[in-house]
């Protein structure tokens, strides 16, 4: 497969070798993983530069499934961040797909109980264009408004969102199970709160400091 791929590469017929990739992945997927993320890898590198992005969205969401599917997470993630480069390439067209990419994101810290990045990231997604302007934003606040309430409540109210359920199916399928780890969610807080003591101790002796 992948030899057959390189050569239509050589012969600059990008579709048939990505195809090529996705198939052998497709082929492999049930028996072997790694490999099977490889070759999905492999199939969205053909489309990474600015002249294929156009194409690239279906073969792009295919490996995202897959890897969501075999709970691959952090790969997928990845993968997102691959894809949303795309995206920038050509934002006219793909601004709103864009948008569900980096709630997918967070939606997916969020299954892995990555709190704080998910924080982290959201305050960066928001520079992104529109993005602070767009619903997705807005779903991503709620998620975010939950963790840092601790509101299990908050949570499943936030998960209801109609946002959600225009993600990648796999990835809503997540929303709808979600819930807090709550173990995770107690060491963030309490990382959280150590970090302000922290910042309010050496706020108050740099002002000491500066006293006569």
């Amino acid at each position: 497969f992948r030899s057959s791929a390189r050569m239509y590469r050589l012969a600059e017929s990008p579709d048939k070798a990505a195809a090529t990739y996705m198939r052998a992945a497709n082929a492999v997927g049930d028996v072997d993983v790694k490999l099977a993320m490889e070759l999905c890898s492999d199939a969205c590198a053909v489309f990474e530069d600015e002249q294929r992005a156009v194409f690239a969205m279906d073969t792009f969401k295919a490996a995202i499934n897959y890897m969501v599917k075999k709970g691959k997470f952090a790969e997928a993630i990845a993968m997102l961040y691959r894809q949303n480069k795309v995206y920038q390439m050509v934002m006219k067209t793909f601004e709103n797909e864009l948008y569900k990419n980096l709630l997918s994101i967070i939606v997916l810290r969020f299954v892995t109980g990555d709190y704080e990045t998910a924080e982290k990231e959201h305050k960066e997604f928001q520079t992104t264009a529109a993005f602070s302007q767009a619903s997705e934003c807005i779903a991503a606040d709620a998620l975010i408004d939950a963790w840092t309430s601790g509101s299990a409540e908050a949570l499943a109210k936030a998960t209801k969102l109609q946002t959600f359920t225009f993600l990648a199916n796999g990835i809503a399928v997540l929303v709808r199970k979600l819930v807090f780890d709550e173990a995770k969610l107690k060491a963030a807080h309490a990382a959280r709160a150590a970090a302000d003591a922290k910042d309010q101790s050496d706020a108050l002796a740099a002002a000491n400091a500066d006293l006569p």
